[in-house]
């Protein structure tokens, strides 16, 4: 993720690269501890995030920084 991309924590937004293993963020399930993944994630330009409650398609994302064309 993006250095200085925002997550929603119970403590409200802090930037990503200021948590760590074990900090709890805010999901659609509830709140859930950061785990370490198993293998990195790789994404087909079909694929599509959700973004301030939108699903953007991949290929329509700049530089992966979240913002659409």
């Amino acid at each position: 993720m993006l250095r200085g991309t925002r997550i929603l924590t119970c403590r409200g937004t802090e930037r990503v690269d200021r948590l760590s293993i074990g900090d709890h963020v805010v999901t659609t399930r509830g709140e859930k501890p950061i785990n370490v993944p198993h293998s990195d994630l790789y994404l087909s330009p079909m694929h599509a995030v959700l973004i301030d409650d939108v699903l953007i398609e991949v290929k329509d994302l700049v530089r992966g920084c979240g913002k659409p064309v």
